[in-house]
């Protein structure tokens, strides 16, 4: 369960995922204050930070029920293997595609409404063309 963490929002206070690999489901919790984003994925309430001050990081919203792409990414870190295509029959807003692009996942995405895929596209479009410079 993604607990959203999102209090007054407008927004639904959870989601629900389920892990076919073990049989179960976890909490995981995310700061989401509308677009603001958190710093922090992780199963640790003390550790989910909001992130205020970094403006150009908010996202805006493309999708109903978009996902943050750190959500993704620490799914894909916890439950996925080096090498593993994953598969999303429901691209909405594409942040899978960003996560799997930052952690070099190959990705199958399909979304039936052809204008969030459109959009989809034009976001990792976008998220791809940007400089990286790599941390140590």
């Amino acid at each position: 369960m993604w607990d959203k963490l999102n209090g007054e929002s407008d927004q639904y206070g959870c989601e629900l995922a389920f892990n076919s690999q073990n049989k179960r489901t976890d909490i995981v919790y995310y700061r989401w204050s509308g677009m603001i984003q958190g710093l922090q994925v992780g199963k640790d309430v003390k550790k989910c930070l909001l992130q205020i001050t970094d403006k150009p990081k908010n996202e805006k919203r493309i999708h109903p029920t978009q996902k943050p792409v750190k959500l993704y990414e620490w799914l894909l870190m916890n439950y996925a293997n080096e090498g593993d295509r994953i598969l999303d029959t429901h691209l909405g807003s594409g942040s899978i595609a960003i996560a799997c692009h930052n952690l070099g996942f190959d990705l199958v995405g399909c979304e039936l409404d052809n204008d969030y895929f459109e959009a989809a596209k034009k976001r990792l479009a976008q998220h791809q063309s940007q400089l990286r410079i790599p941390m140590q």
